[in-house]
């Protein structure tokens, strides 16, 4: 199992006629997964990170919306790594994101965007390990509410490019939401 994520947020104009919104979200991972400081892959990253998130949207007429959000995350420091139980340390992640969306009906929205990561340098014991979390990427979404209860989002991203790290060149995401009320 890998760690758990846990989210919440709040809309500071959440009047339902708004055609604009600003929110802002709070993501906590917490170090619940499975974790081996001598396994060179883990589910768990034995660490907490926290990310704020302040976003806002506007609609442009009746049938498209801009949405824009910025976030910083912070992680804590991972104090077992390897045999010798070496101290990861991460500076901030900074990221940032625009999105353009077509409603072609009420249950659907069609949506690209652009997202851009700059920092989280990581550094073991003092020692540069070369990994930062510098990226720009191109994403495609369609989400679609099958009932007032259920709805299904998917996505494909692809890194146009990338600076101490893996390079993605398709990301696929499948997400199912269900409401209970």
């Amino acid at each position: 199992m890998g760690d758990i994520l846990v989210a919440a947020g709040i809309s500071f104009l959440p009047q339902l006629e708004r055609t604009y919104n600003i929110a802002m979200a709070l993501y906590v991972s917490m170090p619940t997964g499975s974790y081996s400081p001598i396994q060179r892959l883990n589910l768990g990253a034995n660490r907490w990170s926290f990310d704020p998130q302040i976003g806002y949207t506007q609609a442009i007429g009746n049938k498209f919306w801009f949405d824009a959000a910025v976030d910083v995350i912070m992680y804590t420091n991972n104090d077992d790594i390897g045999v010798y139980h070496a101290i990861l340390r991460q500076q901030p992640t900074y990221q940032g994101q625009v999105w353009f969306s077509y409603v072609p009906d009420k249950s659907s929205l069609v949506s690209v965007g652009y997202a851009v990561q700059v920092g989280g340098t990581q550094n073991i014991n003092g020692i540069n390990t070369g990994i930062k979390t510098e990226s720009e990427q191109v994403r495609f979404a369609y989400s679609k509410s099958l009932t007032n209860q259920f709805q299904v989002v998917g996505s494909v991203a692809h890194d146009v490019s990338v600076t101490g790290g893996f390079k993605k060149d398709v990301e696929a995401l499948f997400r199912a939401l269900y409401t209970w009320r």
